[in-house]
């Protein structure tokens, strides 16, 4: 049995140290989904950021808790990046993965996605509102003449019909 120090020690300390990062940040993370999913939370997009402009995203509960998600795991994330860059090791690597948590963090954000933006979902009504084809009181009347023949004329032309 030997007593002298352990081959790559370091290495595992510093996975000790990671762990222990990612955990802790991963329970304050849980902390922080709960006090949301309650709406007792108070997390809020830095000053400045456009992305959260919207009143629904302040308004509306639902929107406010998709905000504050998430907020709360770009934070969780930021923090383990930040962490693991800062505990030691190759500095390049770090950096590296600083900057790939910063690219998912953003690639994340509701506001790129149609379905959680209130902004786009707003602009999608207007959209369609001003594109929208005949009403109920239009179909009742039938289609004006124009539109009838333009179809009928497309249909005759139509390859291989007789």
């Amino acid at each position: 049995m030997t007593t002298g120090p352990i081959p790559g020690g370091s290495d595992v300390r510093r996975a000790a140290g990671a762990a222990g990062l990612v955990m802790r940040a991963s329970g304050q993370l849980g902390l922080e989904l709960t006090r949301i999913a309650l709406g007792s939370s108070t997390a809020e997009p830095a000053a400045g950021d456009r992305r959260f402009a919207d009143p629904a995203w302040t308004a509306n509960p639902v929107f406010r808790r998709i905000k504050q998600g998430y907020l709360a795991s770009a934070d969780a994330l930021s923090t383990i990046a930040d962490g693991l860059g800062s505990a030691g090791g190759d500095p390049r690597r770090a950096e590296l993965a600083v900057f790939a948590a910063n690219v998912l963090i953003s690639a994340a954000a509701p506001t790129n996605f149609p379905l959680c933006n209130p902004a786009a979902i707003k602009r999608a009504f207007e959209h369609r509102r001003s594109q929208r084809g005949p009403g109920p009181a239009e179909l009742r009347r039938g289609y004006p003449p124009q539109r009838r023949h333009a179809v009928d004329g497309a249909a005759r032309r139509l390859p291989g019909r007789t």
